[in-house]
Formats: structure tokens, sequence, C-alpha cells
């Protein structure tokens, strides 16, 4: 068993370049080796007693030992290949692919998209050739197989899960039909032998593919499995960006007078001075989430406006910063995982840097789904309290709480008092508020604002047009013809 055990160990070794699949076929394959040799002791027991012959006995293990090898082989095939397949092509649909590698996978994929038949040959080269470091987009190394980024592997989470994701799927396909193979052919080994042990073998099959890549899923790309799925469920499970609806926001205008307004006439919250003379108000917050302009331009970005800034309509400078941390979490997931877009990384003044399909118009599209997606409304007035009572039950999921439950007496008892007055709350009690009113489904407004620092960009016009003309901006940071001049 010993030396057996060996050669397993050492085809496994030879076999995987990752620890994590070493592991996971070195114990099937103990196990295997283990289950066959105790069948071994068996038949080599009813061998002596004159059941079975010897010849039977040899020509058992010598079948069994070159299936267990083809199978281990076929698995480990098969799942480092799906497993670095759908890395690569995530990469690729987002465009975070080595540069080079980029203008191939577009020329290919422009190739064959055009015909079935031409897209799962491209598919059939790409899964044979991947193992053995074969093919151009995944590089096979001592530490194991990785598909080469502009920005590093780490450029982008949503390319780091696609390959536990496609070891979710493979394990889903191949369990379930894996038993069932697997339990029929032994029901209907003393039937139908020829079927029922080509069943059993193609079930063994399946079921090995099934728990390699179940135990690949979480083993691998140091965690970016779970780190996405929690991204998703807190981002909405919204992947990929959508046109805001026009007619939706298609006049802000009396809104925006009524915003600029509220921005004169006081802050965001007013306190006590420490002696309780005096009212103070504290500042409004523009927050800077997507930069962009000259203090990116050494770091990769194409956005020539400089900065995309949020402002909270909240009622505290703390509650406006939770606010923009959960907007900027919102469009960081969505630039990673959208198509068109890639995160660069974070500017010097704490805004995303990426690059942008659409640039601009892009860039403001992402922010209003990110502002809505972080439950806000965007360009909307409201603060994040509820000022009265009334306003409370006017809430939409207000007919849903029960009188009787602690949220309720919450509300009714201690955060507005008999007249229905919002009253002065501690911390907690703040906090707790403002969770229910969004459960509610109460919505504070969110505004956007732009820093377009067009100095930077008239500067720009004058050296490529070699001119000193005024009032006319390029939009430097685009690449060749993608560079367009504005009056």
């Amino acid at each position: 068993m010993e030396d057996t055990g060996r050669l397993c160990r050492g085809f496994s070794n030879f076999a995987s370049l990752r620890s994590e699949w070493i592991l996971a076929n070195q114990k099937l394959m103990s196990f295997h080796v283990a289950a066959l040799l105790g069948v071994l002791g068996h038949l080599v027991h009813l061998a002596w007693q004159g059941v079975v012959s010897w010849s039977f006995i040899i020509l058992f293990f010598v079948v069994e030992l070159g299936t267990g090898l083809v199978i281990a082989f076929i698995t480990w095939h098969s799942v480092i290949s799906i497993h670095e397949m759908a890395h690569f092509f995530k990469a690729g649909r987002t465009r975070t692919l080595r540069e080079s590698d980029q203008v191939r996978f577009d020329t290919e994929w422009s190739a064959v998209s055009s015909s079935l038949v031409a897209r799962i040959g491209w598919r059939l080269r790409i899964f044979s050739g991947i193992p053995y470091g074969r093919f151009w987009g995944v590089e096979k190394g001592e530490g194991g197989y990785f598909v080469p980024l502009e920005m590093g592997g780490d450029a982008t989470l949503a390319v780091n899960a696609a390959g536990p994701i496609a070891d979710r799927i493979l394990s889903r396909w191949t369990g379930v039909p894996g038993i069932v193979l697997y339990v029929s052919g032994l029901a209907f080994l003393g039937i139908s032998p020829g079927w029922a042990l080509g069943a059993v073998y193609l079930g063994r099959l399946a079921l090995a593919l099934a728990v390699v890549s179940y135990l690949d899923i979480t083993r691998t790309d140091d965690g970016a499995y779970l780190k996405y799925m929690d991204w998703l469920k807190a981002g909405g499970s919204i992947e990929n960006p959508v046109e805001a609806a026009q007619a939706k926001y298609a006049d802000f205008s009396q809104s925006r007078i009524a915003m600029l307004s509220r921005m004169r006439d006081g802050g965001m919250y007013s306190a006590a001075s420490p002696d309780g003379q005096k009212q103070l108000w504290a500042p409004w917050q523009w927050r800077n989430t997507i930069q962009g302009g000259e203090h990116v331009s050494h770091q990769g970005g194409n956005i020539s406006f400089q900065e995309f800034m949020l402002i909270p309509v909240a009622s505290s400078n703390v509650e406006a910063a939770e606010m923009c941390n959960s907007i900027q979490d919102r469009a960081m997931q969505i630039i990673q995982n959208g198509e068109g877009m890639k995160f660069v990384g974070i500017g010097i003044e704490g805004g995303i840097v990426g690059t942008f399909a659409s640039f601009e118009e892009q860039v403001l599209q992402v922010l209003i789904q990110s502002i809505e997606s972080a439950g806000y409304e965007p360009g909307g007035l409201s603060s994040n309290l509820v000022n009265n009572w009334n306003d409370v039950k006017a809430l939409p999921g207000f007919a849903e709480l029960s009188k009787g439950s602690d949220d309720y007496k919450f509300l009714k008892e201690l955060a507005y008092d008999s007249q229905g007055r919002l009253c002065q709350l501690k911390d907690e009690d703040r906090s707790r508020l403002i969770r229910l009113l969004n459960e509610l489904g109460h919505r504070a407004g969110v505004w956007l604002a732009i820093d377009v620092a067009a100095t930077s960009m008239a500067e720009a016009y004058k050296v490529s047009s070699k001119s000193n003309a005024t009032g006319f901006y390029q939009f430097y940071l685009r690449s060749g013809t993608e560079q367009v001049v504005l009056n």
C-alpha cells in the first residue's frame, strides 16, 4: 500500500502545481487506493475459497487502478482549465487583461463571435492547452496558474472570484448526475452489466469533478469567492451599470433651487455652542468619490474632469460620511464588475481612479446607480432623519409595522414627542432611528457636484493645437482619436 500510495501521490504532485489542488487530489487518491486495496483483500480471501479466480483479481486490480488514474487525470485537467478559463474570460470582458493580451483577446473574440462552431472550437483549444502552459492568456509558474492583468493579480475582485464561481457551477452540475449514475449503475449490475458498469465509471468521474471543484471554491484565490459574495450582498447583487432612466431625472430645476437655498440658509446640522448662547452650523460635505484629471494621470485613469463629488443631504457630518462611504463602496463594486470599466486604484484625495469606455458620461451613470443601490435618492431633498411623526406614518413600510413591536414603541415613545416632533437622541438611538427609517422606505437625498478643473483642459488644447486661442477645452486623457475638443 505504501508503494501504491507513493505512486498516486507522485501522480498528484506531477499533475498539479497548486497546493490546494495537490491536497484535494491526494486525499481523493488515498481514499481510492485504500478502498481498492480493501476490495482486493476481500477478493483474495474469496480466491482462496475458490469463489473467484486469480485471473479475475488481476484484471480487476489493473482495470480499477487504470480507471482511477484516468479519472484523476481528467479531473485535474478539467478543474484547472475551467477555473482559469473563467478568470481569463472575465478579465477579457471587463478589459483588465495585460494590454497586449487584451488586444489579442478582442481580435480573437471578434473573429469567432459570429459562429457558434468557431466559439466552441476556440474554447476547446483554450481548454486543452491551459494545464500545460500552452495557452497565451494563462501563465504557468512555480506557484500555480495565473492570468496576467494590466494592474496585477489583485486588480479586480470580480476577476479573482470568477474561477471559484466556475468551480461552484461545475460542482452543482456534476454532483447530482454523478450520484444518480453511480447508484443506478450499482442497482442494475445484475441486469445489464455492460451498461451498468459504464454508468458506475461515469458516475465516479462526475463525483470526482464535483468533489474537487467544490473543495476549490473557497480554498483558492485568497478567499476571493467569499469576499465577492459578501460584496454583492451588500450592493444588492448589482453587477453591471445600467443607463439611468432619463425621464426620471430629466428636470432638476425646481429641486436644484431648493437645494441651493438650503445650502445658503444653513449648514448640514445645528448644535449649541458650549456656553449654550449660540447656535452653530456644520458645513455641507462635498465628498470626492471618483477622481480624474491631473491628480490621476500618472495612475492611468482616462477621465479628464478632476472630481466627481457627492453632497449628502444628511442630518450630521458623521452620518454624511457614512452615506458617502456606502455609495463609494457600491461605485467601486460596479466599476470592478461592470463591462467597459476598470478599477485602477484610489487617488491621492481618496477618490476612485478608473478607466471608462464612455468616459465622463459613464461615470455619472455609475454614480447615479451607486446612490440608488445604496438606498438613497439622487437629487432628493430629504435628510436621513424624518422630523415629524406624520411623515413617519406616511412612509411605505409603516403600515406593516406592528404596534406591539419594540421598533414601533421606540419610534412612538422615544424618537418623537407628544407633539410628533423629533426628539434629541443619543448617538446609538439616532443610529437606530436612521436604520428603522430606511427599513420603512425613507430615502435620504444625495446630490452630485463636479469640479472640472477646466484650466488643465484649456492648456491641453493649446499644447495639442499649438495655438494660444482661449475658450477651447480638450478631453486630454482620452487616447488618440477619442480626444474631443469643446468650446
